[in-house]
């Protein structure tokens, strides 16, 4: 018997010292990410926009694919000590009393590069660096009102959205021809009050890592097609199935396909010869309370709806982003309702999307939370996994995370031509010489 116990206490010592080092580890991880990551030295380009844009949005998506920047967090020892994080951008469409402007944010250290590839397709743009919009407003729920929502896409990464291809714009048609999915935004955009601010935002990073899975899982998907199964389907379950029956399961030629597969199949084929994006998308409507226009609720949720197609694939507003409750009895003091304001106010503000350790100020005052839920998740989701990059891939609770390829996020945010003629879109009003002679070859 003493042998016994002594055996039980050895195991009960081991697991306990294994959570507490599965514990400090993460802890290390995400303190060393949170002093790297305030080391980085952030910059906002405002674009202004020519006055006449003749091209479609494949001149985005050709800068997209510029700035394409995988990488970045280097070796192990690069990553688990100095703390280094992959390299992402944050795209951004902002309104200010109706002044909608284009700006990108990013590290200083693209800046020349991000320039060059912006100039290489719209020379006649002005491309400088500028205050941090969001600088100027400080939510303070006595003054403000706010609402906002993070987008997910509703099916499998490896389905595309509506993209400029299906609207005809790859074709560059006459100004008075085209139908730009963009206009709606920045007309909504345009026609907010004083007093009212919305901010558009999409972060975004080279796929990389687990993320990858979404071209096998496409192409397994375009297998399923070929074969009239469903996405869901396991593909070897079935021709097992079958076999079991006396029958097999026969590969279909592309003229057997019905035409909704084979709208889906050319998609997906399209979609995954792209490179992809680790995106996120967010949306904040904040106004001082006597300007606060409801109806701009509907215009929030809703501003993406153009860009969904019903055979392919949809964004959504996650629910739990958005300050609202189904049942009174959910948030009886109003607490939880004002924490998701200031919270999506501040995931804005800071562009979180990819880590834990955003800023010194979430690691310090999220030490008791970081730890409960560190132990939670060791010992229900994976006991030994440590992710210094924080992927958790789609089907986790992640959700507000999804791959875009360049193609798809060149339709979400590119320069629309004088089909968005609203006069709240800031143009330049003469055309310049020449961009600057000293960029980056």
């Amino acid at each position: 018997m003493s042998y016994f116990g002594d055996i039980i206490t050895l195991l009960f010592f081991v697991a306990i010292t294994s959570l507490l080092g599965i514990v400090w580890w993460r802890q290390w991880v995400r303190h060393v990410q949170a002093q790297f990551l305030n080391s980085i030295k952030w910059i906002v380009l405002e674009i202004r926009l020519p006055r006449d844009v003749f091209k479609s949005p494949l001149a985005m998506e050709m800068v997209l694919n510029s700035i394409h920047q995988g990488g970045g967090t280097g070796n192990n020892y690069a990553k688990f000590w100095d703390g280094k994080v992959r390299n992402w951008f944050s795209l951004e469409i902002a309104s200010i009393e109706g002044d909608v402007r284009f700006y990108i944010r990013t590290n200083s250290k693209f800046k020349n590069a991000i320039e060059a590839a912006l100039y290489s397709q719209y020379p006649d743009a002005e491309v400088t660096e500028v205050e941090d919009y969001t600088n100027y407003t400080r939510f303070d729920d006595a003054i403000h009102d706010v609402w906002g929502a993070e987008f997910s896409l509703k099916g499998q990464d490896f389905l595309p959205i509506r993209t400029y291809v299906d609207f005809a714009l790859n074709k560059d048609p006459k100004e008075e021809y085209k139908v730009d999915p963009i206009a709606p935004i920045i007309e909504w955009m345009g026609s907010i009050k004083k007093g009212e601010q919305v901010w558009f935002q999409i972060i975004t990073r080279a796929v990389d890592g687990k993320f990858e899975n979404w071209k096998k899982e496409g192409e397994e998907a375009l297998e399923k097609i070929y074969y009239g199964v469903k996405f869901t389907d396991d593909l070897k379950a079935k021709k097992a199935e079958a076999e079991a029956s006396g029958k097999k399961l026969e590969k279909r030629k592309p003229g057997d396909l019905s035409e909704i597969e084979k709208i889906q199949a050319e998609a997906i084929s399209r979609n995954l010869s792209k490179l992809g994006f680790e995106c996120g998308i967010r949306v904040v409507y904040i106004a001082k309370k006597e300007n606060f226009d409801g109806k701009n609720i509907d215009a929030l949720t809703g501003c993406l709806r153009q860009f969904n197609s019903p055979l392919l694939n949809s964004f959504a507003p996650i629910g739990d982003t958005m300050p609202s409750f189904d049942y009174p009895w959910q948030d009886r003091t109003g607490k939880k309702k004002l924490g998701r304001k200031e919270g999506i106010v501040d995931s804005f503000i800071k562009r979180k999307l990819f880590y834990k350790a955003h800023s010194n100020e979430d690691w310090y005052n999220g030490i008791p939370e970081n730890i409960f839920h560190d132990i939670k998740e060791a010992f229900v989701i994976r006991f030994f996994a440590v992710d210094p990059d924080h992927v958790n891939y789609k089907g986790s609770k992640d959700e507000n995370r999804f791959i875009l390829n360049a193609e798809e996020l060149a339709t979400i945010y590119h320069f629309p031509g004088q089909v968005a003629a609203s006069p709240s879109l800031k143009r330049i009003t003469s055309t310049k010489a020449e961009p600057p002679v000293n960029l980056p070859l």
